[in-house]
């Protein structure tokens, strides 16, 4: 990994450290620029937060802007969408419908503000078994159907909101969706509803080193997710035997200890070592939500695995070619505007690899290699090969 993005993230670790604890911001690295800050702030969905810290270091206008002007954005749609989400919490306890918020709207309360986590997807659990009742619901609520994938009903409403509605809170086949089944029953009332529920705090703490996990052996996760297991682990209280055996039977208790301390060293007190500074490095080098190229390796080394079912396979191409709507907005950002082009802009895409020359694409595989051994990383962060 080069130089400069590592003491950017760093750098903005830093930063993020001293909203966290109330003190002042340290001073710029000389060398970087705060448009190089700033784009790695937004990559990793933390440039609302980072406004915080740089707000109080003098600078100009031109630097300050894009923080603010995030700061800006995330506050009035946290706000929007806070409500959004309470009118539909109302309506679907009219027509008995089984559902609990999930992933951002308990996390976000875990931070000083909750502008500081905003999400661009609200992600709801209900009863599938209620999906038609539910899409009257968001259809009186001025919604329109957009897909269903991957066990999701997706609906859009302009200008800004895009509810994910599962019916299964971790997809069949993937880590730890069994034991998320019966989640809902192990939830805690939301305010005076029947129907609504909040994870329990032993379920939040899974289900987030679950996503953790699926992004970071995916396409990779960011610095957020870091973020998230921090604040879970100093806030909560939580039965850690429980959490411990859920983890270890998921085989991610390793993973998750490892996280957890790669969270004290950037936020608490703990001290890097070799080890973790190359785990830390591959976050860096990701986005919010992953890096197409750790993707496109990831996805090289399971068709290289002779262990790798047909099926797996299958479905490997089949999420290559077909990118969820998250990770389709880094390559084409006009989907944040206008998500219903998403169809045409996988046409795009997959015409654009066929004609790229397949040259390009070794040399790409070859720096990511160069760079950064991914499987060594995976390995360094408690997960088995």
């Amino acid at each position: 990994m080069d130089k400069t993005r590592h003491l950017i993230g760093n750098y903005t670790v830093a930063l993020l450290k001293s909203v966290l604890n109330s003190t002042n911001a340290p001073q710029k690295p000389s060398g970087l620029t705060w448009a190089q800050i700033y784009d790695f702030c937004k990559d990793h969905n933390v440039s609302a937060m980072a406004y915080y810290a740089v707000k109080e270091l003098g600078l100009n206008e031109e630097d300050l802007s894009g923080f603010y002007e995030d700061y800006k954005k995330h506050t009035l749609r946290e706000a929007r969408q806070q409500l959004m989400t309470e009118r539909l919490l109302r309506d679907f306890e009219k027509e008995k419908i089984e559902c609990m918020p999930i992933k951002g709207f308990s996390l976000k309360l875990l931070y000083p503000s909750e502008n500081m986590r905003y999400s661009v997807d609200i992600d709801m659990y209900i009863n599938g078994e209620k999906a038609d009742l539910a899409d009257k619901v968001m259809q009186q609520n001025g919604f329109s159907f957009h897909s269903a994938e991957y066990e999701q009903l997706i609906y859009y409403k302009n200008p800004i909101y895009n509810y994910e509605l599962h019916t299964s809170i971790v997809e069949s086949g993937v880590t730890g969706s069994e034991y998320f089944l019966s989640s809902y029953e192990r939830g805690v009332p939301y305010k005076n509803y029947t129907y609504a529920r909040l994870m329990s705090n032993e379920d939040l703490i899974i289900h987030s080193v679950v996503h953790f996990y699926k992004h970071f052996v995916g396409e990779g996760a960011g610095l957020r997710f870091l973020l998230d297991l921090y604040l879970i682990n100093k806030k909560l209280d939580f039965d850690k035997e429980y959490v411990k055996a859920i983890l270890c039977d998921m085989k991610l208790y390793e993973f998750y200890k490892r996280m957890t301390h790669l969270g004290e060293i950037w936020f608490g007190e703990e001290k890097y070592t070799p080890d973790y500074e190359k785990i830390a490095d591959f976050i860096f080098l990701n986005s919010a939500f992953g890096n197409f190229d750790v993707g496109a390796s990831n996805r090289a080394n399971l068709d290289k695995n002779q262990k790798a079912s047909t099926a797996k396979r299958i479905k490997s191409h089949l999420k290559w070619w077909f990118l969820g709507l998250d990770d389709m907005k880094k390559l084409y950002p006009v989907l944040n505007k206008m998500p219903l082009l998403l169809p045409f802009c996988w046409i795009h895409k997959g015409i654009k690899t066929l004609i790229k020359k397949p040259q390009s694409i070794k040399r790409e595989k070859d720096k990511l290699k160069l760079s950064m051994d991914i499987k060594k990383v995976y390995k360094l962060s408690g997960l088995d090969e």
